[in-house]
C-alpha cells in the first residue's frame, strides 16, 4: 500500500488516503494517517 501510495501525485494522495479511511469507518482517519504520517499529508474532507 505504501509504495502505491509513493507513486500518487499529491491530489492523488490525498484523495486515496481519504477514501481508505471511509472504508475503514470509526477511527480509520487516525489508522491511515499513522500510516502515511512521514509524508506530511492528512486526510482530505469533503
Amino acid at each position: 500500500m505504501q509504495r502505491f501510495f509513493a507513486r500518487l501525485s499529491e491530489k492523488n494522495k490525498r484523495s486515496y488516503e481519504a477514501i481508505e479511511s471511509a472504508k475503514l469507518g470509526r477511527g480509520g482517519m487516525e489508522y491511515v494517517s499513522g500510516l502515511f504520517e512521514k509524508n506530511g499529508l492528512s486526510c482530505a474532507t469533503s
